[in-house]
């Protein structure tokens, strides 16, 4: 079985405020030398917009890798998107670097994170993610 050298963290960024981002959240994000966020048709990046409001510099430097999800009920197109989502962060864990995956809202409920989380998952052992929730943290291994 393979095994990522990085970690893959789910990190909420809140429902929009940045004020409302956790010490946790905001931990993991000066701490993870890659951030992903998802990013629209327009290239807008808002999870990652809000995250700067409330880090500012401390975002400079690092690398910013963008995932498009569309919204759209076709599950094979949904799946060939979180694959290449998938595998545009697989090669920064495969290089052993951490992974911040920024969702708005709790990345433990509908957040495109879980359906990255499955993918990587797969064939690896131990799973190479952690999320970070508003209110909680989820952790598990193995």
């Amino acid at each position: 079985m393979a095994e990522l050298k990085g970690t893959f963290y789910g990190v909420s960024i809140g429902p929009g405020d940045p004020e409302l981002m956790t010490l946790q959240a905001v931990r993991l994000i000066r701490q993870c030398p890659v951030l992903a966020a998802p990013q629209t048709a327009s290239g807008q990046m808002l999870a990652l917009d809000i995250a700067r409001s409330a880090l500012g510099e401390a975002l400079d430097g690092k690398t910013i890798v963008p995932l498009y999800f569309a919204m759209s009920r076709d599950p094979a197109a949904l799946a060939a998107l979180h694959e290449k989502a998938a595998a545009a962060v697989r090669q920064y864990l495969d290089a052993g670097q951490d992974v911040a995956m920024l969702n708005i809202g709790d990345v433990s409920i509908y957040a495109t994170f879980g359906y990255l989380q499955e993918i990587l998952q797969a064939g690896v052992m131990p799973p190479p993610w952690r999320q970070a929730c508003p209110a909680f943290v989820r952790r598990r291994r193995g």
